[in-house]
């Protein structure tokens, strides 16, 4: 039986590490307004950076009051969603604007 279980509000430090976690989704999907050459190079270093044993990348989860493996699954999922079609690029941009609630 699954139960209701409260979660205590981010602290001011979380939540900035939860927006470095969100611009990474950003800079993966490409959805910043950088050059179209630059936006190629911040893609690359965000699918290199979202991966469980990049010490930096656990370090800003762990940061951000999550666990790497569960930022991976939410990785995965977009890109699974995104990549088939079963989300558009806005909603999309609406999701990754509204992780810290899913963190």
């Amino acid at each position: 039986m699954k139960t209701y279980q409260e979660t205590k509000p981010k602290t001011p430090a979380e939540l900035l590490y939860i927006e470095v976690i969100k611009k990474a989704f950003s800079d993966v999907f490409n959805l910043g307004n950088a050059s179209e050459q630059h936006q190629k190079l911040l893609q690359s270093q965000a699918k290199t950076w979202f991966n469980e044993h990049n010490k930096d990348f656990r370090l800003i989860c762990e940061y951000a009051g999550t666990e790497p493996e569960y930022i991976i699954r939410i990785y995965d999922n977009l890109m699974y969603n995104y990549n088939s079609g079963k989300i558009t690029k806005e909603k999309l941009k609406f999701g990754i604007s509204r992780l810290e609630l899913k963190i």
